[in-house]
């Protein structure tokens, strides 16, 4: 089951998902400096919350797109 993200993280992901960028998708979220400038580390890689809706907002817009992932990064 997914963890329940905070309004912020939900932002954060959102933002995120849209640019790929984790330092913009902070700030845009509303998080400090310190933690923007370590994003991709401290949100995207060690929180699973925020990874799994990621990964699974990802799946959603690949499969609604009828690409898969070996195409896209061809």
């Amino acid at each position: 089951m997914a963890k329940q993200l905070t309004p912020q993280q939900a932002k954060f992901c959102s933002y995120y998902i849209e640019s790929g960028n984790a330092f913009e998708s902070a700030k845009k979220a509303g998080y400090s400096d310190s933690t923007a400038n370590n994003a991709t580390a401290l949100l995207v890689r060690k929180n699973e919350g925020i990874a799994e809706r990621i990964k699974v907002s990802e799946d959603h817009i690949i499969r609604a797109s009828n690409w898969n992932k070996a195409r896209i990064i061809s």
